[in-house]
């Protein structure tokens, strides 16, 4: 595992123990009683698996000093109200278990950064959690919520927000305050829209995952995420691209397959540092007029495609992989700069039935 793990005979007996030192508790632990209670008050970091729930009660009573606990993957049904005694408590990671909600207590561990509580079976965030108001991390992934509380919002340090396979429809207005956040995963959920206030303040984001969900439109203000390099959208409902999306200088990445496209804004063309851009499975594309020299590869890729607009370009020619576009029936190609004539390309695309090529030198 490349883990120090502690054996328990050690763990019962050292008495040179440093206080700082990890400790890694393995499955079928007996109960030493009043030394278990010592070592634990002496203990900044527990990392518990595989366990049930009587030591995890133990730790939440005796392990006062406690800065680090990740209790993942054991069979964990509660988290009880003692968790305030951990006061000292910076991360909590009890990812992998059998909650269904969390005590309202989480919110009195004033120095918490970091809680991961993705793959229980939690149904709602209590608002407590905003009194955390350390918090920089939150995950809560592939849980059965509806919503997040807006009482996150207060919680003005938080960078990464992970809330993917839920059922949340609508983000929190409040989520705004955090403007410090840089990477936000919302994947899986039912989100019909993003709030354009959450754009204007998200101004620090460089990671953005709303995939699979059932969002229609991109904010118009979305050019105001300079620092965001990577963005996935797939598998919406989207059916154009704000011109602003040139505001997004530093984006590398951009994932917009499986969604209802059929233009690409001109503003595309200034995206400098774009090096994939993902547009598989959108029908019906227009590249018309984005001063393309050659076909773009991510069209090549788009094997469902039934029509492509390169017109208005400065394309010389055809690539051979075009012919791997078996679904394509309409090619426009006017006002380009195409010299040769593509018979060999054109006999693969059995589908074709219009195509276009006036105003090029190729003069047939």
């Amino acid at each position: 595992m490349g883990e120090w793990v502690v054996p328990f005979a050690l763990f019962q007996t050292r008495r040179n123990m440093d206080p700082g030192d990890d400790v890694i508790l393995q499955k079928g632990l007996p109960d030493y009683g009043k030394e278990l209670a010592n070592e634990l008050s002496r203990l900044s970091s527990i990392i518990l698996f595989k366990n049930g729930q009587e030591l995890e009660n133990a730790i939440l009573l005796l392990a006062v000093e406690l800065q680090k606990l990740i209790l993942a993957h054991n069979n964990i049904e509660s988290l009880k109200e003692d968790l305030r005694n951990l006061t000292q408590l910076t991360v909590l990671n009890v990812s992998n278990n059998k909650l269904t909600e969390l005590p309202a207590a989480i919110g009195e561990l004033a120095l918490l950064k970091s809680l991961e509580v993705s793959f229980n079976m939690i149904q709602k965030v209590p608002e407590e959690i905003g009194s955390a108001a350390a918090l920089v991390k939150f995950d809560c992934s592939g849980n059965q919520l509806k919503e997040l509380p807006s009482s996150l919002g207060r919680c003005l340090d938080l960078s990464e927000l992970k809330a993917s396979n839920n059922f949340i429809s609508s983000l929190p207005e409040d989520l705004a305050k955090c403007s410090k956040l840089t990477k936000v995963d919302v994947e899986g959920n039912k989100l019909k829209n993003f709030s354009g206030s959450l754009m204007a303040s998200w101004t620090m984001l460089t990671e953005l995952n709303a995939s699979k969900n059932m969002l229609t439109v991109i904010p118009d203000n979305f050019g105001s995420l300079s620092r965001l390099i990577r963005l996935e959208l797939h598998q919406n409902r989207i059916s154009s691209i704000p011109p602003s999306i040139r505001g997004c200088c530093s984006l590398m990445e951009f994932y917009m397959g499986n969604n209802s496209l059929s233009t690409l804004p001109a503003e595309i063309g200034e995206l400098c540092h774009l090096a994939t851009l993902d547009l598989h499975s959108n029908q019906e594309l227009s590249l018309e007029g984005l001063g393309l020299n050659a076909v773009p590869s991510e069209v090549l890729e788009l094997g469902e495609v039934v029509k492509v607009d390169l017109s208005r370009n400065s394309v010389q020619e055809l690539p051979v992989e075009l012919s791997s576009c078996i679904s394509l029936q309409s090619l426009i190609l006017s006002r380009n700069k195409i010299q040769e004539w593509p018979g060999a390309i054109l006999k693969s695309l059995a589908n074709l039935s219009c195509l276009k090529l006036d105003y090029n030198p190729s003069d047939r």
